[in-house]
């Protein structure tokens, strides 16, 4: 039981009595510290301390994976370089945008050819069976959730044999940038101890940095095959060792002492191994129930002579 501890000062205070505010000080103190602790410790480790690896099944794999050894060394490497102070591990994402697609015809293609007709995607029915006859059939894109629902759902009640989806497209800087192609969440760092997410971006952002195309690299290199680990490799030792040699300007140091100097050349020592080892493990490409991959509406490609661009994904 607190005890408040009472002054009385006639001279000073004409025989009134004055309070001793400290226990109220140290009381509201103490309440704003445990708050505090309740808000940024507690209460994130009852939303996602429970958190497990997840089955995701149309992979049939469970998400995330562990690290190999190799790779778990390659994080304390790059803890110890202290590289989470000028690269994040966070893709962001601003939102979405909705569109719809027919993917397969129903039973009663009359039916469905008014639908088209109705919704303005065809001018007659002789035009909505030509498009029927050339599925998948986008219905919209870069819309609202809500006028996406309307176009699968006029369609279905026209024919509810037909299929017909909602796709949509995730939207964000970093994405746009090749990043990454959904946003991070808190499964993607289950096991890693601790979260090296960072917040400063002096360099790139390299949470997808082990499944990102050499073309989405800041510093693009030119491969002769596909994107594989020998390349990915040979990269990364390069840019540790002279990083201004591949990215000019670059504000990253040179981590010589990560290799030894010898006649062939230099030599990666084991620590360097290891931290391309874990770069190549940072790869956030499993779609989660909380940040789905995108599906996105086909478009038919405009007539050109011109070879398709294709970028080929890291193995």
């Amino acid at each position: 039981m607190l005890r408040l501890v009472l002054r009385c000062d006639a001279r000073f205070n004409h025989g009134g009595c004055r309070v001793n505010k400290g226990p109220f000080i140290f009381l509201g103190a103490f309440a704003s510290l445990a708050l505090s602790w309740l808000g940024l410790v507690l209460g994130p480790q009852l939303q996602f301390g429970g958190e497990q690896p997840q089955k995701i099944e149309d992979l049939n794999v469970v998400y995330p994976a562990a690290r190999n050894g190799l790779a778990q060394q390659g994080a304390e490497v790059y803890r110890a370089l202290g590289c989470q102070h000028c690269h994040s591990q966070q893709v962001r994402q601003e939102g979405l945008e909705f569109g719809a697609k027919l993917t397969a015809p129903g039973e009663t293609p009359a039916k469905l050819a008014a639908a088209l007709v109705k919704l303005g995607l065809a001018q007659d029915v002789a035009g909505a069976n030509a498009q029927l006859a050339k599925l998948p059939l986008t219905l919209g894109a870069d819309v609202e959730l809500s006028h996406a629902e309307f176009l699968v759902r006029t369609v279905k009640d026209a024919d509810d044999k037909a299929k017909a989806e909602i796709t949509f497209k995730n939207l964000g800087a970093d994405l746009g940038r090749g990043w990454g192609v959904r946003m991070s969440t808190a499964s993607d760092y289950l096991f890693d101890q601790p979260v090296l997410a960072g917040s400063a971006r002096v360099g790139p952002d390299l949470a997808n940095v082990g499944v990102r195309a050499p073309e989405k690299y800041s510093a693009p290199w030119k491969f002769t095959s596909t994107n594989t680990f020998a390349e990915f490799r040979a990269w990364q030792l390069r840019h540790l060792a002279e990083p201004r040699a591949v990215a000019p300007g670059s504000t990253m140091p040179a981590y010589r002492f990560l290799f030894d100097q010898r006649a062939e050349g230099k030599v990666p020592k084991h620590d360097a191994e290891a931290l391309v080892a874990y770069l190549f493990s940072l790869r956030q490409d499993v779609p989660l129930p909380n940040a789905p991959l995108p599906r996105v509406a086909s478009v038919k490609p405009a007539a050109t002579n011109a070879p398709a661009a294709t970028n080929t994904p890291a193995k």
